[in-house]
Parts: structure tokens; sequence; C-alpha cells
């Protein structure tokens, strides 16, 4: 079944272009997969963990009122630092990263109670969610911090001299923080304020509503040439890059997500939320932003999680 998914992804359209232009989607879409399938390991290893400490309690004749609080996760960490570089590609990575790790938190807290220990146990919510929290947000924080090293070892970088050129230094209690920093995160507020007001019209803009029907593929380049020009033996002549789905893969993953929500509902097998919290991650959070810029290509980071739906709806049949 995982073969399959991965012999979906690699015959759409869309895969294949974002793979072939110089875009971040495509990038974004690498580091979720390799944060996605750290924290599929992270919870093989913790699994395995916990039923060890209920194996040993159990054969001691000790209660299981409290679970252990499981502070090494190296794929836990491995996950941070995948979503933190997804992010420091492009912020739409941080929902990713937001969307996993509350999934981490609430996954930890179902496998302690199907061990039998209380499912709001005390090192269930309040010493091992914080522990989960530490080894992916900060982790996530400051790899993007160090992406921008190049930035700060730099001095023609944009804004890095935002003070000198006339910028407003801080002052009060945060007048002690370096200039660097203060014109690093000037940089950030004015990317977050393009983000947030980009509404340029543009002729292949997609409102995410539409998305999942796929209205408006993105052109990613035409040049027309007349007859004799450049080999063309036709009248007219065409070449394009359109970042358009498969329809067959496209349209059945569609399908097949709605489905494995029913399934999830009914079975509440941990297998599909998995994937529903990596197609909600990618694609919820931009029903916010209907009224601003996007396009249908950004669908591509959440496109892999989608074919893990289809995947498993042949395999179910």
């Amino acid at each position: 079944i995982g073969t399959l998914a991965g012999f979906l992804l690699a015959v759409d359209g869309q895969a294949i272009v974002l793979s072939r232009v110089t875009l971040l989607d495509g990038i974004v879409t690498f580091f979720v997969v390799l944060g996605a399938g750290a924290l599929l390991l992270d919870r093989r290893w913790a699994q395995r963990r916990l039923d060890a400490w209920v194996a040993r309690r159990r054969e001691a004749g000790r209660e299981l009122l409290w679970g252990p609080v499981l502070v090494w996760r190296p794929w836990l960490l491995a996950t941070g630092i995948a979503l933190g570089l997804a992010s420091a590609t492009k912020w739409s990575g941080l929902y990713f990263l937001a969307f996993f790790a509350l999934y981490s938190v609430l996954v930890e807290m179902m496998m302690r109670r199907r061990a039998g220990i209380a499912f709001w146990s005390s090192s269930a919510f309040l010493q091992q969610a914080p522990v989960t929290f530490l080894l992916t947000v900060p982790v996530a924080a400051v790899t993007y911090l160090a992406s921008w090293t190049g930035w700060f070892l730099s001095r023609a970088g944009w804004d890095r001299d935002w003070i000198g050129s006339g910028g407003q230094r801080w002052t009060g209690v945060l007048a002690w923080v370096p200039d660097s920093f203060q014109n690093w995160w000037h940089y950030q507020s004015e990317i977050y304020g393009f983000n947030i007001g980009l509404h340029t019209p543009h002729s292949y803009q997609a409102n995410p509503l539409l998305w999942l029907v796929m209205q408006r593929p993105t052109s990613m380049y035409y040049v027309g040439t007349d007859a004799g020009q450049d080999g063309c033996a036709s009248t007219r002549c065409g070449e394009a890059i359109t970042g358009i789905a498969n329809p067959f893969v496209w349209y059945a993953a569609v399908i097949a997500t709605v489905a494995l929500l029913v399934l999830f509902v009914l079975r509440r097998r941990w297998e599909y939320g998995f994937v529903l919290i990596g197609v909600a991650g990618g694609y919820l959070p931009w029903l916010l932003y209907t009224d601003r810029t996007v396009f249908q290509f950004y669908t591509v980071a959440f496109e892999p999680f989608m074919v893990m739906a289809l995947a498993a709806a042949i395999g179910l049949v």
C-alpha cells in the first residue's frame, strides 16, 4: 500500500511539475513528508517503551495510576527539525507543525489509555505533553532561526541594517536585544504583512474553497510559435507547462479522503487519523484566507496524504 501511494504521486502531473520548477511548495512537501515519517517512527518507538514499562509494572503487581515520562524521543526531535525546515522554506509549514504537534500529544494520551493508564493522568497530560511540546515546537523554532544564519552573517541582506537606516530601536524592557535580532524581527513582520495583505488580482489565482475540484490549475509557462519557427510544422505551435494534477488520481483521492474520514469516525483507526491530520494541516488553514491571492499548486503540500488515503481505500477494497 505504501508503494502504491508512492506510485500514485509519481504519476501525478502537479507533483511532477512542482518537482521541476523553482517554486518553494515542492520543497515544503519534501520536509513535511519527512517530518510525518519521523512522527510515525516516534509513535512506534514510544509504544514499544510504554509496553515494556507496563509489562514490568504488571509483573511486579503494581498499579498503573501513572505512566513514564519519555524524555529522550529521537524521532520526535527529528520531526521538529524537519517541520522547522518546512517552515523555514515557506511559512505554510507552520500549519503542519501545529497540527502534527497536537496530534502527537493526543496520540500519547490514547496510547496510555489503551495500556490501562488513566486517560487524564498527570503523566499523560501534565508531564508528557510539555516534553512532547518542547521536542517539537521550540526545536522547530531553533531550526527556523538557524536557517537565517547566512542573513545574520552578511551585511547586505534585506533589512540587515534597518535600524542603521532610520528604523526605530526597541525601548524599555527589550532595549537590550541586539540590533541584528531587532532587524531580523522587523523583516519577519514585513513578511507577515505582505502575506496577510496580498490581495492583488491574478489571472490564475484559485479560491481554496474550490481547490478540491481543481477549478483553476496554474499555468507555469507558455510560448507560442508560428509555422517554420523553431521546428514548428503546423500553422501554430505552443509549449506549455501547467501544474495540473492527474484527474484520475486527484478526484479519486478526494473521494477516498472523505471515505477515510467516515471510516475514522466509525472505526477509530489511528492510521486513518494520521492521514487525515496531514490533509487537514495543509488544507484547512487556507480556508481562513479565501480572499487572499493563492494558487492551486499550494495543494501539492498535502497531496501526498491524499494519495495515502487513496492507497488505503484501494487496500481496503
